[in-house]
């Protein structure tokens, strides 16, 4: 019994082949529009939230609610009904610096062709240190204090080389030792040393020698 060979029949191959490749293809495309999406979502996220940081940075420090108002205000590239209202938390560190954690989330979805996939959530979290005030003045500083006013100092007394030092008075001479030397202070009517011999006689002569000084 001999067998016929069955003609080829080509029609309708390309569509089955399009067929086959063309899901691959889709889920390529869409999870590459995705994953553009939620590099999109995740550039905005950051940038409100570093906008956020810069602005609580400033002096002086602003509200909260107006640090919010600026996080909101400069998101970008999502959805306002995914987004996750930001927070701010306030602390101080080891060292004493105040700072204050703004928070955002944003709930990415995963939307495909034939499937829809958990969403993803997306956190973004900045950290900045805020400024503060300088100490203020004391409101009564303390005067400062009068300068004692010097006194008048004391006339030093000049010592002598050597011998005694002999001041004459009304009626004789008062001698002070000193170190060594002799030192005679006359008066301005007065005589240090007074030596003479005088004769009670009528055409007497008397002589005196003395030393006066002025």
């Amino acid at each position: 019994m001999t067998q016929k060979n069955l003609p080829h029949d080509e029609k309708g191959a390309s569509a089955i082949e399009f067929a086959l490749a063309a899901p691959a293809m889709l889920m390529f495309i869409i999870g590459t529009a995705q994953l553009g999406m939620l590099c999109m979502a995740d550039a905005g996220l950051s940038s409100a939230v570093a906008e956020g940081a810069r602005f609580a940075s400033v002096y002086p420090t602003p509200t909260d609610e107006t640090i919010l108002a600026r996080v909101n205000a400069s998101a970008w590239g999502m959805q306002s009904a995914r987004i996750t209202a930001p927070t701010i938390t306030r602390g101080t560190d080891a060292s004493g610096n105040p700072y204050l954690d703004i928070t955002m989330s944003y709930s990415a979805p995963l939307e495909f062709a034939f499937m829809r996939l958990s969403p993803i959530t997306l956190t973004e979290v900045r950290r900045v240190f805020t400024q503060t005030a300088a100490a203020a003045p004391a409101a009564n500083p303390t005067a400062p204090t009068t300068p004692t006013t010097p006194t008048t100092p004391t006339t030093p007394t000049t010592p002598t080389s050597s011998g005694t030092t002999t001041t004459p008075t009304s009626s004789g001479t008062t001698t002070t030792p000193t170190s060594s030397g002799t030192t005679t202070t006359p008066t301005s009517n007065g005589n240090g040393n007074s030596n003479g011999n005088s004769h009670n006689h009528g055409s007497g002569q008397g002589n005196s020698n003395g030393n006066s000084g002025h």
